[in-house]
């Protein structure tokens, strides 16, 4: 790649990192839309009245493969809050199973059951149009296990408004300013997540003061309009 390129693009500086030669790799962030009227989508009315009562909404879209995706540490985490607090806390999954580890479904269900989080997880699957849901969450957690080079989930949720928290390693970390529009956890480590979710627990204002951060941190550094600049600024510099 590098011998035969001009230039190469990566959408983090973590993916641009694994390259050795430096001078041809440039990192530029893929750009993501704000949502005009957050009120115009209209939300899954039978899920959103099961969730009214709820002290914390945990909301995560992704597929479901262990380890890679972390759902078991979310899970996890989430008993772990429960049981400590005795708070009424949610947890809306979006996505199916990676083909192939649909076997895995059996290790996630025992876990809900070793916590009693039956009638607390929220099992969605696929969905085409998934930023309606959005708006049920207070908080969008990303628990993946390995790096994500740049999570569009991410972007999506703080393009909604939403705080973040996600693990320590890959993209997540150039996507979150920790204690700033979200909280970055220990990778693979349930117990710090547990942590991270409490700092929200009860704390109205904090979620409103992050989700609002999110969406500027969007607009400063992850907007379509500086991801085109930046990208036609590579081409002139190329051509010339």
């Amino acid at each position: 790649m590098t011998a035969f390129s001009d230039k190469i693009i990566c959408v983090s500086e973590t993916m641009a990192s694994q390259f050795k030669s430096k001078e041809k790799v440039v990192s530029i962030y893929n750009g993501f839309p704000i949502p005009e009227s957050t009120g115009k989508i209209s939300p899954n009315a039978g899920l959103e009245l099961t969730l009214r009562g709820a002290d914390l909404v945990l909301g995560c879209t992704s597929r479901i493969r262990l380890v890679r995706k972390g759902q078991e540490y979310l899970i996890e985490a989430l008993g772990i809050v429960s049981e400590r607090s005795g708070k009424n806390i949610h947890l809306v999954l979006i996505g199916d199973y990676v083909p192939g580890y649909e076997y895995q479904k059996k290790i996630i269900e025992d876990l809900i059951q070793k916590f009693s989080l039956k009638d607390k997880v929220h099992f969605l699957g696929h969905l085409e149009e998934p930023l309606p849901l959005y708006t049920l969450f207070d908080v969008f957690v990303l628990p993946s296990g390995e790096p994500e080079p740049f999570g569009g989930v991410v972007m999506e949720a703080m393009s909604m408004g939403l705080p973040i928290i996600g693990s320590n390693v890959g993209g997540t970390t150039e996507q979150v300013k920790d204690g700033w529009n979200g909280y970055l956890f220990e990778n693979q480590n349930s117990a710090d997540l547990a942590l991270k979710i409490e700092l929200f627990l009860g704390d109205k204002q904090k979620l409103k003061d992050f989700g609002e951060r999110s969406k500027e941190r969007v607009m400063e550094l992850f907007s379509l309009e500086l991801h085109e600049r930046k990208v036609l600024e590579l081409y002139k510099l190329v051509l010339h």
